[in-house]
């Protein structure tokens, strides 16, 4: 699919994946030599529509740009590197974690915040969107108003964030900034109005905080409390992503001073741990039962009623 002049959407099929919504989204950039922004799982699939379509443009791949270090945006780099000779590029942030989880591959060419990678005539710029991973990338055509979002903003629905909410709320606001007039997301349908969507996904957020914050204020919960008191009309089978949201919230207002973390055993002292930005539980490990209170402002004191004791 023609996105713009120089830029084609190749869009491979997901059926069944909760996730990934109707598709995950690669990009081809240039018509003589070409950059692939994205390169699908790697899948007899994904490589076969990525091979189609340069074969269609008869572009010489010269880069692959990975927006984040998941598989389903990293996958076919190995082959279609050995097939094309093409420069794999990612964030300088990302560069360990793309040896560790793609088999040893390593980045040819580390990009940072503001680099521009220009092929068959075409500016794109880097934009370095932390909060969905730590290294996350957006890629913006200025001539046009096209950014590329990978998993930072997806078609449709919201992200789960594993990074950071503090620095994927600065990301949103960020990206306003480019006046974008089209979003090309890493899954799901193309958004043709990209400003009003970056603003909805802000809004949605924000509206998730004080969701916790007005939960927090009749009483202490745990993170899995909160989800089953806020998600009631989502499916049951996305509750444990929400539940990462809603841990990437209580961070945020752990780092604001807005909520306190205690042990779940009654009576438990509060956790004096530091909580640095950029340092999410990670992803895999087993959390101990917390649950978080709210600090009331102006001196009050916080609710210290214990509530959720039966949940997992």
């Amino acid at each position: 699919m023609q996105v713009a002049p120089k830029v084609r959407l190749i869009a491979i099929p997901e059926d069944n994946h909760l996730m990934r919504l109707t598709s995950t989204n690669v990009y081809l950039i240039g018509e003589r030599e070409a950059l692939l922004v994205d390169s699908g799982l790697g899948e007899e699939l994904s490589n076969r529509l990525i091979f189609d379509s340069l074969a269609e443009t008869s572009a010489k791949l010269a880069w692959i740009v990975i927006t984040h270090v998941h598989k389903d945006h990293f996958g076919g780099a190995a082959i279609l590197k050995e097939a094309t000779g093409a420069r794999i590029a990612v964030h300088a942030a990302n560069a360990a974690a793309l040896e560790k989880e793609a088999d040893s591959l390593k980045a040819d060419v580390l990009l940072e915040d503001q680099s521009v990678v220009e092929v068959d005539g075409v500016k794109v710029e880097v934009i370095n969107t932390p909060g969905h991973s730590p290294g996350d990338l957006c890629l913006y055509i200025r001539d046009g108003g096209i950014l590329f979002t990978g998993d930072t903003i997806l078609g449709t629905g919201t992200v789960v964030v594993d990074g950071d909410m503090v620095q994927y709320m600065r990301s949103l606001d960020r990206l306003l900034e480019y006046e974008a007039t089209i979003l090309c997301p890493g899954h799901g349908p193309l958004v043709q109005d990209a400003g009003r969507k970056i603003r909805e996904i802000i809004d949605h957020r924000n509206m998730r905080e004080e969701q916790i914050i007005a939960h927090l204020a009749k009483g202490n919960m745990t993170p899995w409390d909160l989800v089953q008191a806020i998600y009631v009309d989502v499916d049951p089978k996305l509750h444990k992503a929400a539940e990462r949201n809603v841990k990437g919230h209580l961070l945020k207002l752990l780092q604001e001073g807005r909520v306190r973390k205690f042990d779940r055993q009654l009576g438990g002292e509060p956790e004096h741990e530091k909580v640095a930005e950029g340092q999410p539980e990670k992803e895999g490990e087993e959390e101990p039962a917390f649950i978080y209170e709210l600090i009331r402002p102006s001196g009050g004191r916080p609710i210290r009623r214990i509530a959720g004791i039966g949940e997992s």
